[in-house]
């Protein structure tokens, strides 16, 4: 996937340059779209590349599993923090509780 996507992403950013920002307008095209969800992607793949490489040492193996169970841990808890809101807000709108604005 890695050997299509950076290809791609050269080949548009150096034909559409003028979308590399969003406009002044607010309005978000599919090539800035492209642009920013291929922008993160990237950069996540990169801080992944920089965690494998520094679990070489084992000093920052250790920081490289510390960081990696805390986000299992996190992603662990939104799941579990999103079910609960869900629960509440069907509970809400049983009981007929809604804003009136």
């Amino acid at each position: 996937m890695t050997c299509l996507s950076f290809p791609i992403y050269t080949f548009m950013r150096l034909n559409y340059t003028d979308n590399m920002l969003p406009s002044g307008t607010g309005e978000v095209n599919t090539i800035y779209a492209y642009f920013l969800f291929s922008n993160c992607i990237f950069t996540l793949n990169i801080a992944f590349k920089v965690f494998k490489f520094m679990k070489t040492n084992s000093k920052f193996g250790l920081l490289v599993q510390l960081v990696s169970t805390a986000v299992s841990d996190c992603i662990n808890f939104t799941i579990f923090l999103f079910i609960w809101i869900a629960v509440f807000s069907l509970l809400y709108r049983i009981l007929g509780s809604y804003n009136s604005n």
